[in-house]
């Protein structure tokens, strides 16, 4: 694929909205969300293959074609789901960043964790500013963590972590 058109549809691909039956302040997108999971990999898990970091900024980017599925129908449809992320990956390996298929299993399982801590730092941040519309969103995410597996660095970050606004200041200062 010529370069041009791939970046175009990259750009595409990182403007799908995420949330979208879901009320919230501002926008959150699967660039956003794929950066922000990007740098959670970076500070807990430094030593992240660069075929992992790849595979975390772009396990969204089949949604351009899928759509975003909410969780609530992935639920109630076990096989539907799955056949939705088939869908999406084939979508990734089309236009040539299949890196998911390069990962050992103990990377899959980081690619996960911070796919979903970023979601409830997303939902944190909601609830701090007044949207009542994501407690069942942290509620679910909060038994997710319970019974999944998740690297110790990654679960010690959910357990501990207390959303705050950082300061004003520069770094430091």
């Amino acid at each position: 694929m010529e370069s041009e058109k791939l970046i175009n549809m990259l750009r595409e691909c990182s403007n799908v909205r995420r949330c979208h039956n879901l009320p919230h302040h501002g926008e959150y997108t699967v660039g956003k969300h794929s950066f922000d999971a990007a740098i959670l990999l970076m500070v807990l898990h430094p030593d992240a293959s660069t075929n992992l970091l790849k595979a975390v900024l772009v396990h969204d980017f089949g949604e351009r074609w899928c759509g975003d599925l909410p969780a609530p129908v992935k639920w109630c449809d076990g096989e539907f789901a799955k056949r939705s992320a088939e869908l999406e990956q084939r979508c990734i390996e089309n236009i040539g960043l299949d890196f998911f298929s390069l990962l050992s299993p103990e990377e899959r399982v980081w690619l996960k964790a911070v796919d979903s801590i970023d979601l409830l730092l997303w939902a944190k941040e909601q609830w701090a500013m007044g949207n009542q519309m994501v407690k069942l969103m942290i509620d679910n995410l909060t038994k997710f963590f319970e019974r999944t597996e998740m690297p110790i660095a990654a679960r010690r970050f959910v357990q501990n972590h207390e959303w705050f606004r950082t300061s004003d200041n520069l770094p430091g200062k």
